[in-house]
């Protein structure tokens, strides 16, 4: 087996390239600009994939999965940008896709939560995606594209992806600048999600690919926290004191709607993997002894 990772220069690329490296299968990453010498240059604006690989990547019979980490991701960039973020997101997402199976690559698509309209919540994969912003809209786009057009694809839908290094940038690490520099933390109040640890997903989706998984599957933590509640567990696991403030929505004049209890129900994919998730006790723990 053999990876090809779109987009290994994000959060979670770099930690799916590092765990693929570690167990020993071959993978090229990805960048859009020259940043990291191991990986290749591939601007989804600008390249085909078959130009930027060498051939000798495909010269035998390896199963090859193409992972597509790469998008414009910030909720509201993708409203106010959307003539590029749809073209992003969405058009050159589909010809990557397309040029994926055309070189005998196996898509696998990383989707997100935001493809459901956040009312009601542990959603699962029979629930009909109904986003409720630009982003979500085109996640949603490219998976009924992929399930019409390769259904032998691979899609694994996201919630939200925290880490245990301070020094990345992440959920965690934007909490705990807050406490250090004593201003309160502010959620959004009703926010439910699944907190998943950025190295399960990355064992996570290699664990699919040698699973042979097909077709649509949450890809999440199955404990689930009010947004507020994960930072007052946080907060208690750092032995600091600092305020957790939770103001509707509408006062934090976002461009576009944010998802309010977009948490998922991953028995499916639990029962195909057998996958542990790390809790988020022992991710704050994690972080804590990097500091």
């Amino acid at each position: 087996m053999k990876f090809l990772l779109i987009g290994a220069s994000g959060f979670i690329g770099r930690h799916t390239l590092a765990y693929i490296k570690s167990q020993g299968y071959e993978v090229i990453g990805t960048q859009t600009k020259a940043k990291y010498p191991e990986l290749i240059v591939f601007d989804l604006l600008k390249h085909r994939i078959g130009d930027q690989i060498s051939p000798s990547f495909l010269s035998n019979d390896d199963c090859i999965c193409g992972v597509i980490f790469s998008s414009m991701c910030q909720i509201d960039r993708c409203l106010i940008e959307r003539e590029i973020s749809y073209k992003v997101n969405v058009e050159k997402t589909c010809q990557l896709i397309d040029d994926l199976q055309a070189m005998g690559i196996k898509p696998v698509y990383i989707s997100s939560d935001a493809v459901y309209e956040g009312m009601d919540g542990y959603y699962s994969e029979a629930h009909q995606p109904n986003p409720i912003n630009e982003y979500g809209r085109q996640k949603a786009e490219v998976e009924k594209y992929i399930q019409q057009s390769v259904p032998d694809s691979l899609i694994l839908r996201l919630s939200k992806i925290v880490g245990e290094d301070p020094a990345e940038n992440h959920l965690f690490t934007e909490w705990y600048k807050q406490i250090e520099s004593a201003h309160p933390i502010v959620c959004i109040a009703g926010q439910v999600f699944s907190p998943t640890f950025v190295k399960d997903v990355a064992r996570a989706i290699v664990l699919s690919c040698e699973k042979r998984l097909s077709g649509l599957y949450n890809m999440a933590n199955p404990v689930f926290f009010p947004r507020e509640e994960l930072a007052k567990q946080f907060v208690l696991a750092l032995g600091k004191k600092v305020a957790i403030v939770c103001k509707e929505q509408e006062e934090f004049n976002f461009a576009d709607r944010r998802t309010e209890k977009s948490y998922l129900d991953s028995n499916k994919f639990l029962k195909a993997t057998g996958m542990q998730f790390t809790s988020m006790r022992e991710v704050f723990r994690l972080f804590i002894s990097k500091l």
